[in-house]
């Protein structure tokens, strides 16, 4: 049996569902009221024991599973999975957010989770800083962060940027959010020249920006390491899917990379979640036992992240995390 990972033991602990989580009431059916219940609820649980009667009106499989629910870990992947993620080939923006009136009553566990808050560096030196592909104002974003982070001090000797073949958006990446400095509402640098063909794909646009808006010169001489990763197809089901976090990672890991004190950024709600995914592919590839070191840091969720997204989230966080402690325990 394989050794237990290391940063499962450095996970939040709420992530690890307690299985004797007491409902702060009485009105809840029996069978979510676990027995032995000493301890306080994770914020898990929480989500779970609070949304029961949404999820029966809105998910028609949820009253089966609410009735076995347990607060294990697999219980809560298997509601997650079946009630909170969006379908295939659905992008975030494309989520309908049918828990809206949640929201306040769920942001507090949210937090609790730590997936609302700016995260950043612990240190000042590090080998590589990688920056997570996504859309083209999220981008901004996070190259706005990491302008911030090197004007106090943080420094690579690389940069790499995990994206790939993802077709841009013709609304949430337009030629407007892209091209037009108002509308990106931030400033270009003096010598950045329009291409003559806008980018197809969300690769071509990250290394756009990275060049249009980086004003800093030391950083913008980092030339960055773009990671191009392909789509996703099924050959069996003729389909393809855009590249997910742990597709890119694991294009970067076929260059076999050195291991290095390595500083990633994304934002939440999707730190925990991108650190969790690319912590686990730099275990697989061995880099941590020759002395790898990873953080995932980034900005505060913005305000407009609806609560579905937050769920979405989450329930690819738990699915990353249980089926890496199920592969372990084999």
């Amino acid at each position: 049996m394989r050794k237990l990972s290391v940063f499962l033991l450095l996970l939040p602990i709420c992530l690890l569902v307690s299985a004797s989580c007491q409902p702060e009431t009485n009105s809840l059916p029996s069978s979510l009221a676990i027995i032995n219940g000493n301890k306080a609820c994770s914020p898990i649980d929480h989500i779970i024991l609070s949304m029961h009667g949404d999820l029966i009106k809105h998910c028609p499989e949820a009253s089966q599973l609410l009735s076995n629910y347990d607060g294990s870990a697999e219980a809560a992947n298997d509601i997650f999975q079946c009630c909170f993620l969006r379908q295939a080939n659905q992008q975030r923006w494309e989520l309908k957010d049918t828990y809206a009136y949640k929201r306040e009553e769920l942001f507090p566990y949210f937090a609790e989770l730590g997936m609302t808050e700016t995260v950043y560096p612990s240190s000042t030196e590090y080998d590589v800083i990688f920056i997570h592909g996504t859309t083209v104002p999220v981008m901004r974003i996070y190259f706005n962060f990491l302008q911030e982070i090197w004007a106090q001090g943080v420094r690579a000797k690389s940069i790499v940027l995990l994206t790939g073949r993802r077709k841009l958006d013709p609304v949430r990446d337009s030629d407007a959010l892209m091209f037009d400095e108002q509308v990106a509402g931030v400033p270009f640098r003096i010598d950045w020249e329009r291409p003559e063909e806008p980018p197809a794909y969300e690769s071509d646009a990250m290394i756009m920006i990275w060049d249009q808006m980086i004003l800093d010169d030391t950083l913008h001489a980092l030339t960055p390491t773009l990671i191009d990763a392909p789509q996703i197809c099924d050959v069996k089901h003729k389909t393809c899917k855009r590249p997910n976090t742990r597709s890119t990672v694991t294009t970067w890991l076929e260059n076999n990379p050195k291991p290095g004190k390595y500083l990633a950024i994304s934002g939440n709600p999707f730190i925990n979640y991108q650190d969790a995914t690319m912590r686990i592919e730099l275990e697989e590839a061995g880099l941590f036992d020759e002395g790898a070191t990873l953080e995932t840091v980034g900005p505060a969720r913005p305000s407009i992240t609806s609560t579905g997204i937050y769920l979405d989230n989450l329930a690819r966080w738990i699915y990353t995390v249980y089926q890496h402690t199920l592969s372990n325990n084999d």
